[in-house]
């Protein structure tokens, strides 16, 4: 890993992002505001800084939703999957209040005549799994408008994932993986090449927009001198003149 100092004796600094996620979506930050650069104040190596980023969320089984949301993790995609089981389970329950058996072709589960929402992560799972066959097969003017199809599609997707992760990461070395090492080296790099080339050597606030994280530079404090330098020149020498006193007699 890479460790870089910036405009070290400027007045602000550029905190490294500190976490897995931190350096995904700083990484996602950069590319973006790049795309808006002329190709002469872009970052060079921008071509590796996007296989690095496509590698470090691969190995994390992070994904995005549609759009321009942010990156998913599996605590958010978890959440999100809770929130479409509710969706599903009520909507399904007010177009078929008069057949609710048929609530099982999209997997939702009827007990004593009443729809069954899911609350454990490996039940939420099936019924979106079970969910998303159903509705795929149907046209869309007969899928249900909410949640979008794509969503839980995305969602479902993020936890699969993760739980695939998780099984391959049990015989993974602990700590941070290569994928996201290596990205927060290019991130150090790219900053590197902007400080240095696009403004002048000095960390600028307009880093911001690049999606570092600028902070102010601690203030360093003078040294302290210890004692008095005189008095403690007189008394390192005083036992040299008792040992000459001592000769002399």
């Amino acid at each position: 890993m890479l460790s870089i100092r910036l405009d070290s004796k400027g007045t602000k600094k550029i905190k490294w992002p500190g976490t897995d996620i931190a350096i995904i979506e700083t990484a996602r930050a950069l590319i973006t505001a790049e795309a808006d650069l002329p190709d002469s104040e872009s970052f060079p190596k921008q071509n590796l800084l996007k296989k690095a980023l496509k590698e470090a969320e691969e190995i994390l089984g992070l994904v995005a939703l549609a759009g321009n949301n942010p990156v998913l993790n599996e605590s958010e995609a978890f959440d999100l999957a809770r929130d479409f089981a509710r969706v599903i389970v009520a909507g399904l329950s007010y177009f078929h209040a008069h057949e609710l058996q048929v609530l099982k072709e999209w997997g939702v589960e009827v007990a004593d005549g009443k729809p069954q929402t899911p609350i454990h992560k490996k039940e939420v799972i099936e019924l979106l799994q079970n969910y998303i066959k159903k509705e795929e097969k149907l046209p869309s003017s007969k899928q249900l408008l909410s949640p979008p199809l794509e969503q839980v599609s995305a969602v479902t997707k993020a936890l699969l994932v993760a739980q695939e992760r998780k099984e391959k990461k049990k015989e993974m070395p602990k700590g941070r993986t290569k994928e996201v090492a290596r990205l927060l080296d290019l991130l150090q790099l790219a900053a590197a090449f902007h400080v240095v080339c696009n403004f002048d050597g000095i960390v600028d606030g307009r880093l911001t927009a690049l999606g570092f994280e600028i902070i102010s530079a601690p203030e360093k404090k003078a040294r302290k001198k210890v004692g008095n330098v005189g008095h403690a020149s007189s008394v390192s020498n005083q036992p040299n003149i008792q040992n000459q006193d001592a000769e002399s007699q």
